[in-house]
């Protein structure tokens, strides 16, 4: 019996649910013939888009090992750090 590959763990909460939701919009899309969601990396272009979501996730307190009322300018430069590219 052929052994199937090991599932890549997901990095953070965040990643878990956009994992889950890229496998089945990719599912969906080949289903239906329709075109699947590209994921490229981050931009300068994109810091507005991702200080919303991560402020919204780690204002809750319950998500990161993160203070709640970080700053936009600490919170860009973790997750823009050099060494965070996910592959």
């Amino acid at each position: 019996m052929a052994r199937r590959p090991k599932a890549r763990r997901a990095c953070c909460v965040i990643c878990a649910p956009v994992a889950a939701g890229i496998a089945s919009t990719e599912a969906v899309a080949l289903q239906f013939g329709l075109a699947a969601m590209k994921i490229r990396p981050a931009t300068d272009a994109d810091r507005e888009a991702i200080w919303n979501i991560f402020h919204e996730v780690v204002a809750t307190g319950d998500t990161y090992a993160l203070d709640p009322s970080i700053s936009r300018e600490d919170a860009l430069a973790y997750w823009f750090a050099p060494g965070t590219t996910r592959t």
